[in-house]
C-alpha cells in the first residue's frame, strides 16, 4: 500500500473516508486485544478508503489559459499558436511516438535463422567427416 499521502491531492469528500478509515485502523493496531476479524474489517475498510481517494483536477489559471490562447508558444513554432500547453503537451508526445504498422517481431524470427545456420553447420561438417 502506498505511504505517502497528502491531503491536499485529493478530493475533501474522499480525503474524509480515507482519514476516518485510517483513525479507525491506527484504533485496532494500538489496540492489544484487537481479534483477527477486526483487522481485517480495519483493513478492508482503509483499502477500499485508499482506493476510492480521488485525486483533485487542476485547472491552468486564467491567466495561464488566457497566455496560449494568445499565441504562447514557449518556443515551439509558428503552428501551435492559439494551443493550450495541455494540446502541445498532447501533441509532442504523439510525434515522438512512430507508429509503422509493423508490430511483428523480427528477433525470434533472426535467432531462429541462427539456430537453423548452426544446425546446417553441423550437419555439413558430420558429412565431411563420414
Amino acid at each position: 500500500m502506498k505511504k505517502d499521502f497528502k491531503e491536499e491531492s485529493y478530493t475533501a469528500d474522499s480525503w474524509k473516508v480515507f482519514k476516518d478509515a485510517l483513525l479507525k485502523a491506527q484504533e485496532v493496531l494500538n489496540n492489544e486485544n484487537a481479534t483477527q476479524e477486526e483487522v481485517n474489517q480495519a483493513y478492508g475498510a482503509l483499502k477500499e478508503a485508499t482506493d476510492a481517494l480521488k485525486t483533485k483536477t487542476t485547472t491552468p489559471s486564467e491567466e495561464e489559459t488566457k497566455g496560449d490562447k494568445l499565441g504562447n508558444t514557449n518556443g515551439q513554432g509558428d503552428n501551435q499558436k492559439g494551443q493550450t500547453t495541455q494540446e502541445r503537451n498532447a501533441i509532442n508526445r504523439n510525434k515522438s511516438k512512430v507508429k509503422t504498422g509493423d508490430d511483428m517481431k523480427v528477433v525470434p524470427y533472426a535467432l531462429l535463422m541462427m539456430a537453423a545456420a548452426g544446425g546446417y553447420v553441423t550437419v555439413c561438417r558430420i558429412n565431411k567427416e563420414n
